[in-house]
Formats: structure tokens, sequence, C-alpha cells
């Protein structure tokens, strides 16, 4: 009898514990629907453009949901939408501790270093755009987080990484515009260092890859100009700035750029005036002296009349070696063959007045 009792009980039992469990699925499966659909609707508000709404919602599910498997993008969501800027730079430092393997980090990380350069720390921004590129090759943020990281190493002073860096930039983009806004930063960092004639021809190479009516930067127009000033060319950069009115007409930089033409066109005129026509043939331009010796040395031991000018600017010299001064044209010229003849290219320039009276001290 109490075995005949038991069987019932037992199968009791179990009709109960499946009972259960499936009340229990069938409940987990109502607030698993619920949570979605809350989600959900919080990222049709982001994507309407209803920010205010979207954040107050996503603040709301996170408090209700804080471990659901929608818990990383509303995180992320959430600090996209933050209006306080610190408070967002905490939320995205927060999530890329949480969550370094998102596949949202490349963004958040991109995002996070545009709001320290925003608080005008370059360091921490350059840390997180190059965590970007160096971690997420193939993430559509690769390239302009590498771009911005050499913006930043150049902002810091740290040239020689920034150039390190350009350089395996250009290496893997090769293709208009990122590769010429990849050889604009890296003429930038030359002429950060110094090398201005390196630097000129980055920028030209920029400028000439561009397609005929594509956006090139009024920036490398203006950097060719101020190299051409520092080495006291006046009218290759009178020509220059007059080539950056003709094509950016309506640029913020107009104003500065003709106040500089006028500056040089009276300069220009006051040299005219002052000047007997002399010439001189350049025979070599360097970024350091010992070269430019070596170079006069050279010409010395052939029995010309040889010096050097230094072109002082704000990061580094350069140095001229020229030839002269000669009288007439048809004098200079006949040097400039008798130079060619012997595998030495030379420019011909015209003296100026302090040019002479260093020459007679």
């Amino acid at each position: 009898m109490g075995k005949l009792l038991r069987i019932p009980v037992v199968a009791g039992s179990a009709v109960l514990v499946i009972l259960l469990s499936q009340y229990e699925s069938h409940g987990q499966l109502l607030l698993f629907g619920h949570a979605q659909r809350r989600f959900d609707r919080c990222t049709e508000l982001y994507e309407s453009g209803q920010h205010a709404g979207a954040q107050e919602c996503m603040r709301s599910f996170l408090a209700d949901y804080p471990h659901s498997r929608w818990t990383e993008p509303a995180l992320f969501l959430d600090a996209k939408l933050e209006t306080n800027a610190r408070h967002a730079a905490g939320k995205f430092r927060r999530f890329l501790y949480d969550y370094p393997e998102s596949s949202y980090a490349a963004e958040a990380g991109l995002l996070l270093g545009e709001l320290y350069e925003l608080f005008g720390d370059s360091l921490n921004a350059q840390q997180y755009y190059f965590r970007v590129y160096r971690d997420h090759k193939t993430s559509r943020f690769h390239a302009e987080a590498g771009l911005r990281a050499a913006k930043c190493m150049l902002l810091n002073g740290d040239v020689a990484t920034a150039k390190e860096h350009l350089e395996e930039f250009l290496g893997t983009y090769h293709e208009y515009p990122l590769s010429t806004r990849g050889k604009e930063r890296y003429a930038d960092a030359l002429y950060q260092a110094g090398e201005l004639l390196r630097a000129q021809a980055q920028y030209r190479e920029a400028i000439s890859e561009s397609p005929q009516g594509a956006f090139v930067s009024p920036h490398c127009y203006l950097r060719i100009a101020e190299i051409y000033e520092e080495m006291e060319e006046h009218e290759a950069a009178l020509e220059t700035y007059r080539q950056f009115l003709k094509v950016f007409p309506n640029s913020f930089f107009r104003e500065t750029a003709e106040q500089r033409m006028g500056q040089l066109g009276r300069s220009l005129r006051s040299e005219v005036q002052k000047e007997a026509r002399a010439y001189v043939l350049e025979a070599g331009r360097f970024n350091n002296e010992p070269d430019a010796v070596a170079r006069a040395a050279r010409l010395k031991t052939l029995g010309y009349q040889v010096y050097i000018v230094q072109k002082v600017s704000q990061r580094q010299g350069l140095f001229s070696v020229r030839l002269g001064p000669y009288s007439t044209k048809e004098l200079v010229l006949a040097v400039a063959d008798r130079l060619e003849a012997a595998g030495l290219e030379t420019t011909l320039l015209p003296m100026k007045g302090g040019e002479r009276d260093s020459l007679n001290e």
C-alpha cells in the first residue's frame, strides 16, 4: 500500500517541477521581450534626432536593466548623448575600461580623443587617438584616428615620432583623400623640423594629387608662401599668395594673404629702387652648414668666388651657396653654362642690397 501511494506523489512532484520551470522560462521571455522593446524605443528616439528623450530613455533603461544583453550598447549611446563634456569623457573612459574589446571601442576612443582636444589636453588626446589607430586596424575610424594622432604629436612637439608615424600611415593609405591629408600633415612635420625645402615639396605634392575641383586645404598654399618668405624669395611668395586668393576667394585667411601681398609688394618696389642690378648664382641650398661649406669648397677649387648666405627661420637655418656677384646677365649665364657642364645645377638670382653690403664689409 505504501508503495502504491508513493507513485502519484513522485509523479505530482515531477509535474510541479515542469510547471514551475515552464513558468520561470515564460517569465524570463516576458522580461527579455520587455527589455528589448525598451531598448529599441531608446534607439528609435536617438535615430529620429530626439536626443533629449533618448538620453532620458537610456538612463531609465540602464537603471531598470543594469546587466542585460543591451547594457554595452546602452552605455555607449548614453555617453554619446551626454551633453556635459566632462561627464561624457568620464563615461567614455569607463566604457573603454569595462568593454575594451567592444565593437564600439574604436568610435568611443575617437570621441574621447576629441573631448580631450576640446579641453586643450593634446597629450591625452594623442593617447586615445593612437590607441584606436594601433588596436583597431580594420575599423572605419582607423585612418581618421591616425591623422589626428599625428596632429597631436606635432602640437606636443614630438616631431620625430610624428614623422615616423606618418611615414607608416602613408605606406598604408595611397589614395586621395587620405594620402593627401597624410602628406599635408607630413609636410607640417617637416616644416616644424626646419626641413623647409622638403616641406614645400610635400605641400606641392598634396596639392597636385587632388582631383580638380576637390577640396584642398588652404593651409598648403599658405605654408608654401610662408616658406618662400623665410627664404627671402619674395616674388615667389607673392605669386603663391595670388594663387591662394584665386583658389580660395572666400577663405577665412583672405585678409591675411592680402596684407602679406601688400607688404611684399612694397618690399619688392623698395629693392628695385635701391639696388643697382647685379646677379648671383645659387649653387645649392642646404639645411645644415657643413654640407654648404663642402659645396663652397668644391667651387673654390674650380676658381670661383663663393660665399654662403644663411637664411634664418624660426626653426632652423638654411644655407645658400652663391657665386658672384656678376654685373651682367650674359656673364652670369656663361658661368652657369660652365657649371652645368661640370655637373652642377645653379639658379639665377638678383643680388639684394643687404647681401652686397655684407660682402663689402
